[in-house]
């Protein structure tokens, strides 16, 4: 989930909450363009793959594919780490800085 946006180019779509819900293996690929033009179709865009390891608890932002003009090259992630049902308000939060480098993070 991003912040609230009027329209696409308003600003760069930063803090960035993801929403960890325990209890199975899961994965995801956040896809990112400049959301403004068909830039995309030239492959003016960014992939940012995540994979979750319910055994472990392990939550891996791999590193990203691809590039457009204007991508944030540092952008934040507030994980929610969500358990059993549907209260997310009662998970523990974890707020990581990524550079688009592979980052581990661990359920508390």
């Amino acid at each position: 989930m991003g912040p609230d946006l009027q329209y696409t180019g308003q600003r760069p779509a930063d803090t960035v909450t993801l929403r960890v819900y325990a209890g199975r293996d899961a994965v995801f690929s956040l896809y990112e363009d400049e959301g403004t033009n068909y830039n995309y179709e030239k492959g003016a865009y960014a992939i940012i793959p995540m994979r979750y390891e319910e055994a472990n608890g392990r939550l891996t932002i791999g590193p990203r594919e691809g590039r457009f003009g204007g991508m944030l090259l540092k952008r934040v992630f507030r994980i929610e780490w969500v358990g059993q049902g549907i209260d997310a308000a009662k998970g523990a939060a974890v707020t990581v800085t990524y550079d688009g480098r592979t980052k581990t993070i661990y359920k508390p």
